[in-house]
């Protein structure tokens, strides 16, 4: 009986078992057929490298979702065909501001953020919801890279799954 007790406890507890929300209704280990249906905007494509390279490729993607006046375009990046992380990139060339208003949207959001600090590309702000989503904003801007992304994954909740 403790074995079987046991088994289910670390079932239930494991980062594996429960999926984080990410991005517009859809949640990490979601298929691609899954964030197709739960997206009706998004499409299928396969394109390695507006991922994080062919081990983590953009299976789904959105060409042109608004925030305000701001476009972005929107990538559901897989690892072994299941979702782990979205990518928001600004499609026009972002200024200060645009990083600023992102940040305070998010902080109204979801309150204040766990880190807020210049990068050694531009700035970062990093915030962890209470469902255990990760919400990164980056603003580059320097000779080499300009842009501004908002990423969203569930690393902070995978890795509490080690302690």
């Amino acid at each position: 009986m403790f074995k079987i007790v046991f088994a289910t406890v670390l079932m239930l507890l494991s980062p594996a078992a429960v999926a984080t929300p990410l991005f517009q209704g859809t949640s990490t280990d979601m298929t691609v057929s899954e964030v197709l249906t739960t997206v009706p905007d998004a499409k299928q494509v396969h394109d390695p490298e507006s991922g994080f390279g062919p081990l983590a490729p953009c299976l789904a993607r959105i060409d042109n979702y608004t925030i305000g006046a701001r476009r972005f375009e929107v990538c559901f990046i897989f690892e072994n065909e299941r979702l782990k992380s979205v990518m928001m990139r600004m499609i026009d060339k972002p200024l200060r501001l645009d990083y600023n208003d992102l940040v305070n949207s998010v902080r109204s959001k979801y309150g204040p953020e766990i880190g807020e600090a210049p990068s050694e590309l531009g700035r970062r702000a990093d915030w962890v919801t209470k469902d255990g989503t990760d919400i990164s904003i980056n603003w580059f801007n320097n000779s080499l890279l300009q842009g501004l992304n908002i990423v969203y994954s569930a690393k902070a909740a995978s890795e509490a799954g080690k302690l």
